[in-house]
């Protein structure tokens, strides 16, 4: 191994055949070293190991998301100076949004596959969900990550929810752009992380054909991601398939959605609900009115019999005023409750397609519970306030019985 400086970044170099390894990570380059050492010795691959600006062996200011372009430009001419004749870029959540600008600047000049995790796309994205502020991950990652050059993960939660309870939202950001390298990919996401429905919108509108689709049950860190997708396998060969897709169902443990996204049907179904939503303050202690927990009266139950799969809801309704926050849980025979996913409805529309869900009828019909609120702890905290749902229909696809 040797450490070299690349316009003032660190960067660990493990020398080896004309395949090269990178990583570009705010998390501390050093602990993959270990990693390097085998992927170099087993391989025989060479590996890139490097600290983004600002962070642990690097010099610079550490600005999250300002510097990486330029400095993707900049690795790269030093990628290319060297024998390499291909690349594979890797990362997960700030790492993969690394990995994607460096495969942007790659693209055309050297051959490359890609391998993102759980992955943040952009600036906006960490910080808006469908253009309202996620307060609670912001605070928690800027508290973690986001200043200084080292992480502090001995942060006092009391001090995050203090935070949350006083700040604004940020500027938001204007620039919304999405880039997509066209280079094979395989995207792995997990169903209990917040940037889940980021990875469909990226396996449909990658630009290249080889790209493959893992979405597994697990949360942002991926823990047991091995019984999922066997990475040190993929080493031999790193070969990536085309329009390859695996969706593991939310709702039935190990097994795969057939065909995600083929032969979706479609069906309308009426919904009678005008109840009043929000936070009843009469019906609540001071605990649910704090942390917005959504009351006995802010749902409506779905009962769906006719499809064996369910993999995407549309509700409409009528213009709402305020923003309104969703879960969407999954009830089981037993009438436990399984949170698929969470929605926004935002103020002026009319309809909202919900993030993509995944499950299978083991029942006699499939039982969802949709639940609302206007203040949803940590990540959607607002000012209590009542407001008024009128809920129209609902269109729902998988695949018919």
């Amino acid at each position: 191994m040797e450490k070299i400086f690349i316009a003032g970044l660190q960067t660990f170099m493990f020398k080896g055949n004309d395949t090269c390894f990178i990583i570009r990570t705010p998390y501390d380059a050093s602990k993959y070293i270990d990693w390097a050492n085998r992927i170099n010795s087993d391989y025989g691959y060479s590996v890139l190991l490097q600290d983004v600006r600002g962070r642990y062996g690097s010099f610079g200011k550490w600005v999250p998301y300002d510097n990486e372009k330029k400095d993707s430009v900049i690795l790269l001419s030093f990628i290319k100076s060297q024998d390499f004749s291909n690349i594979v870029i890797i990362g997960s959540s700030y790492e993969a949004y690394c990995a994607r600008i460096l495969a942007f600047e790659s693209q055309y000049s050297i051959p490359t596959k890609l391998l993102i995790r759980v992955g943040v796309r952009n600036k906006l994205e960490a910080i808006f969900n469908d253009g309202v502020f996620r307060l609670g991950d912001f605070v928690w990652w800027k508290n973690v990550h986001g200043t200084g050059k080292t992480s502090k993960k001995n942060v006092i939660t009391n001090q995050i929810i203090k935070e949350i309870e006083t700040s604004d939202p940020p500027e938001k950001i204007i620039d919304a752009d999405v880039i997509f390298p066209k280079v094979p990919v395989i995207i792995i996401a997990g169903w209990k992380d917040g940037y889940c429905k980021y990875a469909f919108d990226d396996y449909k509108k990658w630009l290249h054909d080889q790209k493959q689709l893992i979405v597994t049950p697990l949360t942002h860190d991926l823990k047991y991601i091995g019984k999922y997708f066997n990475e040190v396998d993929w080493y031999k060969d790193l070969q990536i398939k085309k329009g390859f897709s695996k969706i593991y169902f939310q709702n039935v443990k190990n097994e795969v959605y057939p065909n995600f996204f083929l032969y979706n049907d479609k069906k309308y179904e009426r919904l009678i609900f005008s109840d009043f939503i929000g936070n009843n303050i009469t019906n609540s202690n001071d605990a649910s009115k704090k942390l917005g927990i959504f009351l006995d009266n802010n749902f409506v139950n779905l009962e769906i019999k006719d499809f064996q799969y369910l993999n995407s809801l549309n509700l409409f309704y009528e213009t709402i005023e305020e923003d309104i926050f969703g879960e969407i849980f999954y009830i089981d025979k037993d009438g436990k409750m399984l949170f698929l996913t969470e929605f926004i409805l935002k103020k002026g529309t009319n309809s909202t397609v919900f993030p993509p869900i995944s499950i299978k009828k083991v029942n006699k019909s499939i039982s969802l519970k949709i639940m609302f609120s206007n203040n949803l702890f940590p990540r959607y905290p607002k000012k209590e306030k009542s407001v008024y749902l009128q809920l129209k229909g609902v269109l729902y696809g998988g695949k018919y019985c």
